[in-house]
């Protein structure tokens, strides 16, 4: 048995046929609705706790009773006041048979928005737990639902944490529509596909799988469904949590989904031939599948010269390795090989930590850690105070920490290009998985020394290229190695000659664009 197959076996559970969720089970999805409308009015009341925002409008046309049952807190009023008083016009008809006032009030409110019937009283409350209205016929079992809802939202905004210079500035809010619609806005090909389901037991809280049908492949949605087909918790109040119960491997610190709250960027990705995944009540978008490269590429790349991102993107990778590796070297170097430092600096080095109480290891650890602290109350705090904090409070802690003799000033040093290299890396989550991996091949190199250096560096690489995003290999195009993919990796060749799609996405459709012809 191989490596990467242990590592499945151990990193995820058991396999089970998965079931297709496209709509909700909610009590009395059996139960057909009574002619009565107190009775279905009163169970509804019940099943919903009797709420104070439930409310219930009568109207008689003719010698019939009409109800209409909603959410006060979910619905657009508008909408409802304009159903009623269409009601109301036709109040003074007269109609002998039930089903010619069912079909005359779907007929008039045919414009409001969209209708629905429904026989269950589960579908109908379904419906009013969604921001939809009920409207009730006295001695019927049929019942009409009109899309009424109004959820509170936030207004298209600049994006936060993925601003550009030149990109488009729009970002994704919390209303899964709004979202749906900035992807269609930009993405115009019939073949686009939208999945919806549902994940939560109790919040009930719909998602959306995108996808380009002749791109995508196939086999990557099946496994995706089955994977959030499997997710049985209460709730999924946003897409971290999903993506924590999708991912191949748990135990691992890095990301094996991409989040992102740029529309432009989730249909990059979906021309490529992957699948964006949209959740309800939050504004970042998953991708998958998706190889380490994507985590260190920025939309400022594609804005920019290939010449000047390819050369950023070259930064970035050096400052991932410095991030991880650079306290490792301090320490080291320090405790082990100070032979290997030039003698112009052995001796200014050897006087600064005469004074020093600490070993290499524990002034590192202690300023990484401070630094940490700093970061993190940074982000705690507003936006006004937290760079306050973090500029101030790093000063003075330099400062303060030399003067009283507790550091070196070389590792203040250290720490400081470390810290900066993190803030290069584009996207948090694989930023925050390099400060993770810091501390234990700082560990290894306490102990070991250079030698330890080179175990964690063979440790982590494995880790990576063992390491899948839904079959897709973590490391590619690396490890295993694809010349085609290496044009839009650690640099970026002209537009004009990515004429495929990545193999990492495994794309049906390998054709990106057609080659320039010679004039």
């Amino acid at each position: 048995m191989s490596i990467r197959s242990l590592l499945k076996m151990l990193s995820k559970p058991a396999q089970k046929k998965a079931v297709k969720r496209d709509s909700i089970d909610f009590p009395g999805d059996k139960t057909s609705l009574s002619n009565k409308i107190g009775d279905n009015v009163e169970w509804l009341a019940n099943m919903l706790g009797n709420p104070p925002d439930l409310v219930t409008r009568e109207i008689t046309i003719g010698t019939h009773k009409v109800t209409v049952v909603y959410s006060e807190a979910l619905v657009e009023k508008n909408i409802i006041n304009n159903l009623l008083y269409g009601l109301m016009i036709d109040s003074n008809k007269s109609f002998i048979m039930q089903e010619d006032l069912f079909n005359a009030v779907k007929e008039k409110i045919l414009n409001s928005g969209n209708i629905a019937e429904v026989t269950t009283l589960g579908k109908a409350l379904e419906a009013i737990t969604f921001g939809d209205s009920v409207v009730l016929f006295d001695g019927y079992t049929k019942a009409l639902t009109l899309d009424t809802k109004s959820w509170a939202a936030r207004a298209v905004e600049d994006s936060k944490i993925e601003s550009t210079l030149r990109g488009p500035r729009d970002a994704f809010n919390e209303n899964i529509t709004t979202n749906l619609a900035l992807i269609r806005m930009r993405l115009k090909d019939p073949k686009l596909r939208v999945y919806r389901t549902f994940v939560g037991e109790r919040t009930n809280t719909a998602l959306m799988i995108l996808y380009v049908e002749d791109i995508a492949k196939p086999e990557i949605f099946d496994e995706l469904l089955q994977r959030i087909d499997k997710v049985e918790v209460d709730g999924v109040l946003g897409s971290g949590k999903l993506e924590q119960l999708i991912e191949d491997n748990i135990f691992s610190p890095f990301p094996q989904a991409l989040f992102s709250e740029r529309p432009d960027k989730a249909v990059a990705h979906l021309l490529e031939g992957r699948y964006v995944i949209l959740v309800d009540g939050t504004p970042f978008s998953l991708i998958v599948p998706v190889t380490m490269a994507q985590f260190l590429n920025s939309p400022e790349d594609y804005s920019d010269k290939w010449l000047t991102a390819s050369a950023v993107r070259l930064l970035r990778y050096a400052a991932v390795l410095m991030s991880m590796f650079l306290p490792a070297i301090y320490i080291a170097l320090t405790t082990f090989h100070y032979h290997l430092i030039p003698s112009q600096l052995i001796l200014p080095i050897a006087e600064s930590r005469a004074v020093v109480p600490f070993t290499p290891f524990t002034e590192a650890i202690i300023m990484e850690l401070t630094l940490e602290l700093l970061r993190e109350a940074a982000i705690r705090l507003p936006s006004a105070v937290g760079q306050t904090v973090g500029v101030v409070g790093g000063i003075i802690v330099g400062n303060a920490a030399i003067q009283a003799g507790l550091f070196s000033p070389l590792l203040i040093i250290v720490v400081a290009l470390t810290a900066i290299s993190t803030f290069i890396i584009p996207n948090y989550n694989f930023g925050l998985a390099v400060r993770f991996v810091r501390f234990p091949i700082a560990i290894i190199s306490s102990i070991f020394g250079g030698f330890g250096i080179i175990i964690a560096w063979i440790m982590l690489t494995t880790h990576l290229v063992t390491l899948e995003s839904f079959g897709v290999p973590y490391a590619a195009p690396f490890a295993p190695l694809r010349f085609s993919d290496l044009k839009d990796t650690i640099i970026k060749v002209h537009p004009s000659y990515m004429l495929k799609r990545p193999e990492s996405a495994r794309a049906q459709d390998k054709q990106r664009q057609v080659p320039k012809r010679e004039n």
